[in-house]
């Protein structure tokens, strides 16, 4: 084997280790999606009920909400976003009823990795749909929303 045949073999196989790598690591960063979606249904759910319990110590209850299914990291941002937007983050509203989870959407942005598209009908006079994104990332074992916008 010639030196010019060998260079071209080594390149050849460290082309195909790169695709297999990289499909390795695109198959990790891919979220299974009914896991995911059935997270996210679960959080809204949980999350629009509390929203409009205004009992005792409600506001711990919905900081219990937001410990499971959000990262610390998005936890903290959370004031920011409510006074930059003058609504809640994951509601894009100033108040919530726990009958819009019947409307809730939730599905998979195509094009980009961990983005989820959340939108509900929030049964106003205009019918409108609020649409939220967030980002879910895996940490441990479980899923967690890491942004919102």
């Amino acid at each position: 084997m010639n030196l010019k045949s060998g260079l071209s073999h080594t390149l050849l196989l460290l082309a195909i280790l790169s695709v297999i790598s990289f499909n390795y690591v695109q198959a990790q960063n891919d979220l299974p999606d009914s896991l995911v979606k059935k997270m996210l249904r679960d959080f809204y759910t949980s999350y629009m009920k509390q929203f409009t319990d205004l009992s005792p110590g409600h506001e711990q209850k919905t900081k219990e909400i937001l410990k499971k299914y959000c990262t610390a990291g998005l936890i903290k941002k959370i004031p920011k976003l409510a006074d930059k937007t003058d609504s809640d983050p994951f509601l894009m509203a100033q108040d919530s009823d726990s009958s819009w989870t019947k409307s809730l959407v939730i599905k998979k942005d195509l094009k980009k990795s961990g983005v989820y598209v959340v939108s509900y009908h929030d049964d106003s006079e205009a019918k409108t749909f609020v649409i939220i994104h967030l980002l879910v990332v895996r940490q441990k074992e479980s899923y967690l929303i890491s942004d919102v916008w």
